[in-house]
């Protein structure tokens, strides 16, 4: 590369009018850079030389030149855009007496390079100095110089990244659950299903419990109650480990009591089996932890509370009077431990 920077000045198209009008304008900023401490000594002599010359040098401070021209003449463009120069200036040693001077104008992407050699410093910095000014009197006169860097070109754009897909993972189980009513001891029981899909953190699905039969006895009465019931479910993951899991979520739907009675004494004349049906909404937390790591079974232990619109109460009906004889709490408590399959 460096056979090609020869020793070349071109000027063309020297326009008297043209010029004397740019030497009364603005002044034409040029950047020396400064890498080793005998440049300062070659600033200091072309401070000299453009005195005269409508220039107006700034002084950069690099800890080193690039390995390639190329990537010195990038440079060079950058300190341009950073100083609002147009002219950059910088030397590298060619030899023990010799020294290359290299003038960039980053606006037209030209290179002019001289080498210069003598054994006496003091007349190699002067006559660095003067090919400088030659060069920019010949800039400021309208001329081209050196020859044409081509840019690099332009960076591929970034690949647009494909979009990633959190699939559905189906999920299912079934757990033992106890729920307390106020009435039944120790608490109605039943068997709880749930089937549905989890996608990143998100689950949703269908749940359903069927319940066994409970008796609430007294001294004239025996009451069959049972409770199930049918809904969606939500739950969001708060929190997973490589063996654990804990969803906060809700469920909703219907719960629809089945209730039978039986006389134990007395005159009494039990009404004809019923059901009936009362919404909830359930918030609850459910805790997961996997026995074996990597593998898609869990096992659970689920807390929540039904919130109950509706819940039956019982009653005995004498004449016109009426007697509560079991009324059923409006928020029941609930527990649950189960197993878990997830798709994996």
């Amino acid at each position: 590369m460096i056979r090609c920077l020869t020793a070349l000045l071109l000027v063309s198209g020297v326009v008297p009018r043209a010029a004397a009008a740019a030497g009364a304008g603005k002044p034409m900023r040029v950047v020396v850079r400064i890498v080793a401490a005998s440049d300062r000594q070659l600033v200091s002599r072309i401070d000299g030389q453009v005195a005269d010359l409508n220039v107006a040098l700034v002084r950069d401070r690099s800890a080193r030149l690039a390995a390639t021209i190329q990537q010195r003449y990038e440079r060079a463009r950058r300190l341009a855009r950073r100083h609002d120069a147009r002219v950059v200036v910088w030397f590298d040693a060619a030899g023990d007496h010799a020294v290359r001077v290299f003038v960039a104008e980053p606006g037209r992407d030209t290179l002019f390079a001289r080498r210069v050699a003598t054994a006496d410093a003091s007349a190699r910095a002067e006559a660095i100095a003067i090919v400088v000014r030659t060069t920019l009197h010949a800039l400021a006169q309208g001329g081209r110089i050196g020859v044409r860097i081509p840019r690099p070109p332009p960076r591929p754009p970034a690949p647009t990244p494909l979009a990633v897909t959190t699939p559905w993972r189906w999920q299912m189980g079934v757990q033992a659950q106890l729920s307390f009513d106020g009435e039944s001891s120790p608490g109605q029981q039943g068997f709880m299903g749930r089937v549905g899909a989890a996608r990143g953190r998100l689950y949703l699905g269908l749940v359903g419990v069927v319940g066994l039969s409970d008796q609430l006895s007294d001294d004239m009465t025996t009451v069959y109650l049972a409770r199930h019931s049918a809904g969606i479910g939500g739950a969001v993951l708060a929190d997973r480990g490589r063996r654990s899991a804990l969803w906060l979520g809700v469920d909703a739907g219907l719960i629809a009591y089945t209730r039978s009675t039986t006389v134990v004494a007395g005159s009494l004349s039990p009404a004809p089996p019923s059901t009936n049906l009362a919404g909830f909404i359930a918030p609850l937390v459910r805790g997961q932890w996997r026995p074996l790591a990597n593998a898609g079974l869990w096992l659970t232990f689920e807390v929540a509370a039904d919130v109950v619109v509706g819940a039956p109460e019982l009653r005995y009906q004498r004449g016109s009077t009426t007697v509560v004889r079991n009324e059923l709490w409006p928020i029941q408590p609930r527990i649950g431990v189960g197993v878990r399959l997830e798709g994996l």
